[in-house]
């Protein structure tokens, strides 16, 4: 086999492998930095695309596109990894430094894209004899003053998230495999670095080995992502709230097979097959629907809901939830008799106070009448005063108890407006 074929061999390998972790990423749990990580791995995968191409080779203008193709991989993995490590350490940083980031990464894109306008980044490009390509010839290139400034801006990149590492090694001394997930970390970021100035120094001849070194990149990423569990805090806090909770979750397939029940759900399926003598899931669930959106069930008195599950108007499966509305309904019921209860005490009241009124004012009537019949024969003035005082006292009182017997009315709803 000659060196030219292996080469290409390892790259259609290294695109196996990163389509590979593209896959089994993108299968993990949702997080703020999933999605740097994804296009990290899909950076890898164009630029190793390219370099399999590239490799197979062609005429100086084929060659020329597929390395554009490949500097689109390497342009832009460097700054996603950045901010995959960004992210996970939930470092502050400003909107306008990151876009910053992102314009500079385009204009130096821009820039490698049309190096056949300018001689800005390569001063010149030739075919030349090479072993690393399958036909036999390959592009080579005399670099130009921004090759150098763009190589330096990507080991700036590659020291700031070096610098978030460190820190996060040194700010999380209780992290769980602290020191294997940091030196993974660690390995990911430099791998890059190292095979380009292992390169640029003529240790390692031929080919560049950037794409592989950005491959290494995510395959450590990777294995810290799946080894070492960055994602699993949102997977273990939605595990916990799906444990936790109070009401009862069923998940099934289209044919109501169960395909998982959170712990109230097991329950309250153990105790159906125990009470009602039922096995199979279908018939089960059927059970367990209720009439109407509502069970009783060994006193209890439960809320179903049920939804349906869709993808593109799809029934994959079902979804219950059965809420325990036992005590909602006796707080209810105690309620009603609260208010039940309440509403014969204020009636007891009412008939109290209008009978007591209608006791009272007869007396009262009486007494103002006798009082207005005395006063009109002759008394001495002192006897005159008593009754006059008498008088307007007794019409005062009835004037109050009149008030309290309209009051009773009202309540009693028996007040009549006459227009």
């Amino acid at each position: 086999m000659t060196y030219a074929a292996a080469w290409f061999i390892l790259h259609m390998f290294g695109v196996f492998i990163a389509f590979s972790l593209l896959v089994i990423v993108s299968q993990k749990e949702d997080t703020n930095y999933k999605s740097e990580l994804l296009l990290t791995i899909a950076c890898c995968l164009v630029a190793l695309v390219a370099k399999c191409i590239y490799i197979v080779g062609g005429q100086e203008e084929t060659l020329l596109i597929l390395g554009k193709m490949e500097y689109l991989g390497k342009c832009f993995a460097n700054y996603c990894a950045l901010m995959f490590i960004l992210r996970w350490r939930n470092v502050r940083i400003p909107h306008w430094f990151i876009n910053s980031l992102l314009i500079v990464n385009v204009a130096f894109y821009l820039l490698i894209a049309t190096v056949d306008y300018h001689h800005l980044y390569y001063k010149s490009y030739w075919m030349a004899p090479s072993k690393v390509n399958l036909s036999g010839y390959t592009l080579e290139i005399t670099a130009a003053p921004m090759y150098y400034v763009y190589m330096a801006f990507l080991v700036l990149e590659i020291l700031g998230s070096m610098t978030v590492v460190i820190s996060s090694y040194l700010s999380k001394r209780s992290m769980p495999y602290r020191v294997k997930l940091h030196a993974i970390l660690l390995a990911a970021i430099l791998s890059p670095m190292i095979l380009l100035s292992l390169r640029i120094l003529g240790v390692l001849k031929g080919d560049d080995p950037t794409p592989l070194g950005i491959l290494l990149s995510c395959v450590f990423m990777s294995i810290a992502v799946v080894k070492y569990g960055l994602f699993d805090p949102v997977k273990n806090a939605k595990n916990y709230i799906i444990d936790s909770l109070k009401e009862a979750l069923i998940v099934t397939d289209p044919e109501y097979q169960f395909l998982f029940l959170n712990p109230m759900a097991e329950t309250l399926v153990s105790s159906t097959k125990k009470l009602r003598a039922m096995n199979s899931d279908p018939e089960i669930y059927e059970f367990l629907k209720g009439e109407n959106g509502y069970l009783d069930l060994s006193g209890h008195h439960y809320q179903i809901e049920e939804t349906a599950l869709k993808n593109n108007n799809f029934i994959q499966g079902y979804m219950m939830t059965i809420v325990d509305i036992t005590a909602i309904m006796e707080q209810n019921h105690r309620m009603k008799e609260l208010v039940v209860q309440a509403e014969a005490a204020n009636q007891a009241k009412s008939t109290f106070v209008s009978n007591m009124s209608h006791e009272i004012r007869t007396p009262m009537n009486s007494i103002v009448g006798i009082t207005e019949i005395m006063l009109r024969s002759q008394h001495s003035p002192k006897e005159q005063e008593y009754l006059l005082n008498i008088q307007s006292s007794g019409q005062a009182l009835l004037t109050i108890v009149n008030d309290v017997l309209d009051f009773s009315k009202i309540e009693s709803g028996k007040m009549q407006l006459i227009t």
